[in-house]
């Protein structure tokens, strides 16, 4: 389970608790700023909860996130990561309109790096790859940013 799948999932659960990132942890905190459930960013099954907050959760909640906690804490280190995404861009150009979009509809052009429904303008380098190789983009034609 990636990291913004666990969140996205806790949100359904109950949607007035929050997950934040802290010092190493993926923290689940109720309305009033308690935590919940904390599960370890660099070990593998850390996970540990606070009894007293999960008894004032419907059981119901408790089970839900309880299972979410453990599948996270569960998942090997290195899937819990979103792959990164890039923009390219066309060198000597200005900025401002030579970023590679990518329309199913339209194909490939250059605009501004806003992404928009439909169009991608954010890329993982195997989606970057893959597109390059269909449409026999050079190696080194773009340069790379981060987003």
């Amino acid at each position: 389970m990636k990291y913004t799948e666990f969140e996205a999932k806790v949100k359904e659960v109950n949607s007035t608790w929050w997950v934040d990132n802290v010092d190493g942890f993926i923290i689940v905190t109720n309305s009033d700023g308690n935590s919940i459930v904390c599960v370890s960013k660099s070990i593998k099954h850390g996970l540990d909860t606070n009894y007293h907050e999960r008894s004032s959760i419907k059981e119901s909640d408790a089970d839900k996130l309880a299972q979410l906690a453990y599948e996270l804490a569960a998942t090997p280190l290195e899937e819990r990561e979103e792959p990164k995404k890039y923009y390219y861009r066309l060198p000597y150009i200005a900025r401002g309109t030579s970023y590679l979009n990518f329309d199913t509809g339209e194909g490939l052009y250059y605009s501004t790096k806003k992404q928009m429904l439909g169009i991608q303008t954010q890329f993982t380098r195997e989606e970057y790859a893959k597109i390059a190789k269909e449409h026999d983009i050079p190696d080194g034609y773009h340069i790379e940013e981060e987003v």
